[in-house]
């Protein structure tokens, strides 16, 4: 459901219109390729300064490098990275990150994400959220990973949200949110999970700490997304 907040008057000397967040849907797949097509996703009501944001988790079987996600299109469009992290032990890896478009129309349409050629990631996942009223530059973001909580500290402007992810490296697991609410936690396939979730601040929010907690130890990565209006 999308939530909006009237709000009126607060911030430096004027009126903010407070940015919005609505959670769609989430996806997985448990194939091991370098191109992930989610087809008839869910994208919210259409609206001119509407913003999809897409996070994104996965496998990797290498157990070092960066950057394994290359690319990520929602409805044709490309869609800009704002952070993506991986956490890396044995002989897999974990991987999540956070990626934004501008889709101003359609409610539905294909998600592309693509990986590197060497080093694929398998048993990908997505969540995929519309933000209204933001600006498709983030304000902030953080990153964590380990095998506990994670914790990830962003500043938030007046009116702003944040969308969290974590990729954990296990199965039957679930994660615990702090200072966010989670809107999925799910099996991607039988050793690998994914989590988001998101909420929008009315004030200001000066060292937000938004945390992660797996149910049991885990190897896992987390990133955290911030838009303001």
């Amino acid at each position: 459901m999308l939530r909006v907040n009237n709000l009126v008057g607060f911030g430096l000397g004027g009126t903010v219109v407070p940015a919005t967040i609505s959670y769609q849907t989430s996806k997985v797949s448990g194939s091991t390729t370098t191109s992930y097509s989610f087809a008839s996703t869910a994208f919210g009501a259409a609206q001119a300064d509407r913003l999809i944001v897409v996070t994104v988790s996965g496998l990797i079987a290498p157990s070092s490098g960066t950057g394994h996600i290359t690319g990520v299109t929602v409805g044709g469009i490309t869609a800009t990275e704002v952070i993506q992290d991986v956490t890396f032990g044995g002989g897999n890896s974990v991987h999540c990150g956070i990626y934004v478009a501008s889709v101003p129309t359609g409610t539905t349409g294909t998600v592309v994400v693509t990986t590197k050629a060497s080093g694929s990631i398998s048993r990908a996942g997505i969540g995929v959220f519309a933000v209204y009223g933001a600006n498709a530059t983030a304000t902030d973001s953080d990153s964590d990973t380990g095998t506990s909580t994670k914790t990830c500290v962003v500043n938030v402007p007046a009116g702003g949200v944040v969308i969290g992810v974590t990729c954990n490296y296990t199965s039957s697991r679930t994660t615990t949110w702090g200072n966010l609410t989670e809107r999925y936690d799910q099996n991607i396939n039988s050793g690998t999970y994914q989590s988001g979730a998101d909420a929008a601040f009315e004030t200001a929010q000066t060292s937000l700490s938004i945390t992660a907690a797996p149910s049991a130890a885990t190897q896992c990565s987390m990133c955290v997304a911030v838009f303001g209006p």
